[in-house]
């Protein structure tokens, strides 16, 4: 704000009366769009408020001066010197504004926000020294005489909106195009001003600038529309997102509260849509109770199927396990839930970055699946504890390692022979894909083969698998073992590929084998899919001679209709199946089971069998054929052929 000698009050008035409307409907959307919650908000909303109070007191500063009070020069000089004191402080606030913007802010500890705000306390000095000594201004009969160090005491609201100007470009590629140019166009708003005050001094435009400003933050740049969860009223995942990406740039050490509810994905169907938000909104709820009573700035996020965040920003606060516990104690109690009479499982981890994750993938892929690795024993688990640093790499990577195995031939395929009661020796083979990698070694099939569901790629290793297990059917090799086919896992995605008879049935006649030597499988998830994609699959396959297994039977939804249905000639039954033969319920279970698929004329494998009695447990329930480590783990072909060739003389059960 620039002195002036004679002031026109309309003039004044008028840009200071639109200023405080413009602000009344910033603070009121504000409220209505919830942005109360988050530092960044926090900020957003108290600069608007003082920007409010600043053109209060030029109201009320001009109405003093047109109403000629009888002040001393002295008085009338303290209430200018607090007028413009709020025009400093919103320097100050702007430049936190930007810094926070970028998650700067809350990386200060206490001392290094003292330091931020020097200039801002220099400037104070040198109003209160001006009182006594009059080296900027003096004022005489209700006027204001400025004096040539002026200057100096704006000087330090100079060097603060340099350095927001700076902090931005330095940043800028946190920001996307449009958040860029919005606050291009702040900054240039701002500069003029300053210019225009300077040239036309009795126009008093700055409050209303600064309230131009926030309004075009609030489209353009806080936009609480697409960081806000209408339900729960907290911060979406794209925000999660941004900020901690962000965090990550700026290598700021914090602490994450990761909340689970393991179960939500159930409540949900049982409770139905309107249920389910009202119970994500009251879990929102317990967490902002819990963290306000510790009286903890934090930033809490709901990322959507039960999944919460909370970020303290100081990486060594104890008190982050506190709230953990409180969280967890009230949750698994019900206090603050309005959806009576369902048990929650809330699964905590409590995670420091950069310490235990040091980047944004391997820290929202543990996010998704943590829960799935810890015991559900209702404590607060440490990310440092359970944190595998290799699984996370490999999933950041994953996509690019798929594509070198297949380009470089890096997959391999291993066999896991199969025992036949009847035959009194080994009739087949189940083929597996293996992964070794000299940068990671061994990645387990569990952990690459849905990503390459997600991505697609599991289309060109199935056709690798089937190319190379035709390769060896067509051996002499496999023509010596007395084997009689090998068996073959589909995906649920080659289940619903509209021309995998074309591509199964031209790999098998490009090397020249009988269809019969093929058995695909496919898992008990894939049949229960409603398709007719793949009944036609199915079908044509097996006309074509090729026949069908069900593999994982007794793990997923048991569609009998489906099963009967669809033409299976074998059953495999889940390895879960081999320890609970002991318990006496699940022996009728079983019994009736196999007697069940018996009389629908498939043949039965057991998978899972590591010893002898579970072996003859179920030979004696009159199943067909074994799998499992009590013969062999799966083996490289050459090892497999060894093993079967050293069988081959040998009676393995009598």
């Amino acid at each position: 704000m620039f002195a002036a000698n004679d002031y026109t009050m309309s003039g004044y008035n008028i840009f200071n009366y639109c200023s405080i409307a413009l602000l009344l409907v910033i603070i009121v959307t504000t409220y209505v769009r919830k942005m109360t919650r988050g530092a960044l908000n926090k900020v957003y909303l108290y600069f608007a408020y003082l920007i409010l109070v600043m053109n209060i007191s030029d109201i009320a500063y001009m109405h003093a001066h047109n109403s000629h009070f009888s002040l001393s020069p002295f008085w009338f000089n303290v209430i200018f010197s607090i007028n413009i004191m709020f025009y400093f402080h919103i320097s100050l606030y702007f430049c936190v504004f930007t810094v926070t913007l970028f998650g700067g802010w809350t990386k200060f500890d206490s001392k290094s926000r003292r330091i931020h705000c020097i200039p801002y306390f220099l400037q104070i000095i040198a109003l209160a020294l001006n009182l006594k000594f009059g080296f900027a201004y003096t004022t005489t009969s209700l006027s204001i005489h400025v004096r040539p160090l002026f200057f100096l005491v704006y000087a330090p609201s100079a060097i603060y909106l340099i350095f927001s100007m700076i902090y931005t470009i330095y940043n800028r590629k946190q920001l996307s195009k449009i958040q860029f140019v919005a606050y291009s166009i702040i900054f240039a708003l701002i500069v003029s001003s300053v210019v225009i005050q300077a040239f036309f001094q009795n126009i008093r435009i700055d409050g209303f600038i600064f309230a131009l400003c926030l309004m075009i933050a609030l489209a353009t740049i806080v936009r609480p529309e697409n960081i806000i969860d209408t339900t729960t009223s907290l911060k979406k995942i794209n925000a999660y997102a941004d900020d901690m990406k962000r965090n990550f740039a700026m290598k700021r050490k914090l602490q994450i509260l990761m909340l689970n509810i393991a179960n939500y994905n159930t409540l949900r169907k049982i409770m139905g849509f309107d249920r389910a938000n009202i119970l994500s909104k009251d879990i929102a709820d317990v967490l902002v109770d819990v963290c306000n009573s510790f009286r903890i700035d934090v930033d809490i996020y709901f990322l959507g199927s039960g999944k919460y965040r909370i970020i303290f920003y100081n990486d060594k606060d104890k008190r982050a396990v506190e709230v953990a516990d409180r969280i967890r104690t009230r949750l698994l109690a019900g206090v603050g839930i309005s959806v009576k009479n369902i048990d929650i499982i809330p699964c905590i981890c409590i995670t420091k970055c950069p310490e235990d994750i040091d980047d944004f993938a391997s820290l929202m892929n543990f996010g998704t699946e943590f829960h799935k690795r810890i015991a559900y024993d209702n404590s607060v688990h440490l990310a440092k504890d359970i944190f595998d640093k290799k699984r996370y790499d490999i999933l950041q990577n994953i996509d690019e390692i798929i594509d070198d195995a297949l380009v470089n031939n890096k997959f391999e395929v291993y066999y896991q022979p199969i025992y036949s009661f009847k035959k009194s020796g080994f009739n087949s083979a189940e083929a597996l894909i293996r992964l070794n990698t000299k940068e990671f070694g061994f990645i387990p099939p569990d952990l690459f083969i849905p990503c390459a569901e997600k991505s697609g790629s599991i289309n060109k290793i199935g056709e690798y698998v089937l190319d190379k297990v035709c390769e060896f059917i067509k051996s002499d090799d496999f023509e010596k073992l007395g084997i009689d086919y090998i068996e073959v896992n589909l995906s649920v995605v080659q289940c619903m590929q509209k021309n995998l008879k074309d591509v199964v049935i031209n790999i098998i006649e490009n090397h020249n084998i009988e269809p019969s030597k093929i058995n695909l499988e496919i898992t008990e998830t894939a049949a229960s899919y409603d398709s007719k994609i793949l009944v036609k699959n199915i079908e044509e396959l097996v006309d074509s001679k090729i026949t069908f297994s069900l593999d994982d039977y007794g793990t997923g939804y048991s569609n009998m209709e489906r099963i009967a249905s669809l033409p299976f000639s074998i059953i495999k039954l889940d390895k879960s199946f081999t320890s609970l033969k002991d318990n006496p319920k699940m022996n009728i279970i079983l019994e009736n089971t196999v007697k069940m698929l018996k009389s629908l004329g498939v043949h039965i494998v057991v998978e899972g069998v590591e010893t002898e009695d579970v072996l003859i447990y179920f030979k004696n329930l009159n199943c067909d054929y074994i799998q499992g480590y009590y013969f062999s783990k799966p083996l490289p072909k050459r090892d497999f052929v060894d093993f079967i060739r050293s069988y081959q003389k040998q009676t393995v059960l009598s």
